[in-house]
């Protein structure tokens, strides 16, 4: 059995170069069905047998597949781990149902960075924050209504707030139970993470308070910190917030100078999980071609495509950071890439027909108390619906 090294770029380099060729893109795609012996990955082919055994010990060689022995027969089987090695740890579990993978993430925004203004920081003679306490001081030095935020006309905002404390507070462990139908949303480490959060969302550092944050829209939020007259300092969202800034918040910011990231706090370790949002991409058919293609989203060539919009992120960590047109994306790349853990948005994995959660922190940020075990029971009951 062969396994690829996750560390070993060269093997992903031939893993790529391999799956370049459609002969071997098609024998990869009769593999994903099950084993086959050569004879039978030649059927479909007008070339020689010694043509197809040299296929074979390319695609050997790139660790996508492996021979055994069975008696007389030496059949080929595709190696799990060597799709697995082409992307950050967690980012393949999305398309996952029992184990089994049905999806292939293809393109992602990170959803662990924390935008703020550095010529603010700056005059203020502060740093941006690595730990949850070393943010909470960079609030206090900044003053009153330092934090950009907007919750209108959903609130998702809101649960990506949690999500993110959380997965830091409880470990990636603990998150991915919590977002499935095995998670408890009375268990204390959910009131430890709100907790948290509602330290930060408060009247005193949310620019306007926080009755005007749930009626201002999500992209007004951005613009308290990154407009032509900003009103803040600070403002927690995804990647995608550079662009939104950049091609319409503010076209003349000077970048790095006006708008800048940073990871966001880490709490109870110093281990860098990230959440991130994004698409996946799934066969529904077995027409011709359909499975070539799903190959070819994995290789490192499509992954450059997405990388150049300068927008969006590839999950394939053989996407070269140059390819990227920008020191913002660039460093998102490489944020997510070189994750401990990486997590899916957990509000997004939540059946449908469940309560919604982003209603409960709003009540939270509005100091007012969730029946979390309602919120539980109404959860389970649509877990049990699908």
């Amino acid at each position: 059995m062969m396994s690829v090294d996750k560390t070993d770029d060269g093997q992903l380099d031939r893993a790529f170069t391999a799956l370049g060729d459609p002969v071997r893109r098609a024998m990869v795609a009769r593999l994903s069905r099950g084993e086959a012996t050569v004879n039978e990955l030649a059927e479909p082919f007008p070339i020689t047998k010694q043509a197809v055994s040299r296929h074979i010990q390319v695609l050997e060689a790139a660790g996508l597949i492996t021979r055994s022995r069975d008696g007389q027969r030496r059949p080929c089987r595709l190696d799990p781990a060597a799709l697995e090695a082409n992307y950050a740890p967690g980012i393949l579990d999305v398309g996952k149902v029992n184990g089994d993978l049905y999806a292939i993430m293809v393109k992602f925004n990170s959803k662990s960075t924390l935008w703020y203004r550095p010529d603010k920081f700056t005059a203020a003679g502060v740093t941006p924050p690595k730990t949850w306490d070393e943010f909470k001081a960079v609030l206090a030095k900044l003053g009153d209504k330092s934090l950009g935020l907007g919750v209108s006309p959903d609130t998702w905002t809101l649960t990506d707030w949690f999500e993110s404390i959380y997965l830091r507070q409880a470990g990636p462990d603990a998150y991915t139970k919590l977002f499935s139908k095995d998670g408890d949303w009375t268990d204390p480490t959910v009131a430890t993470a709100v907790s948290a959060m509602t330290d930060v969302l408060t009247d005193k550092y949310v620019a306007g308070g926080i009755q005007a944050a749930l009626g201002r829209a999500w992209v007004d939020g951005i613009g308290q910190v990154f407009g032509a007259n900003p009103t803040a300092d600070m403002y927690y969202e995804g990647g995608f917030v550079g662009g939104i800034v950049t091609g319409q918040v503010n076209k003349a910011i000077k970048v790095p100078d006006e708008i800048n990231w940073t990871d966001f706090p880490s709490i109870t370790n110093t281990d860098n999980p990230v959440t991130i949002g994004g698409d996946v991409i799934a066969a529904l058919t077995k027409n011709p071609g359909v499975k070539e293609f799903l190959e070819y989203m994995t290789t490192k060539e499509a992954g450059e495509v997405w990388a150049k919009t300068g927008a969006i992120i590839s999950p394939v960590k053989s996407v070269d950071v140059s390819v990227y047109p920008n020191d913002l994306t660039k460093r998102e790349s490489a944020q997510v890439t070189g994750a401990s853990a990486v997590r899916f948005d957990g509000s997004d994995l939540l059946p449908a027909g469940a309560p919604d959660l982003g209603a409960e922190l709003q009540k939270s940020i509005s100091g007012k108390t969730v029946d979390w075990a309602s919120f539980q029971s109404q959860l389970k009951a649509a877990w049990d619906a699908e």
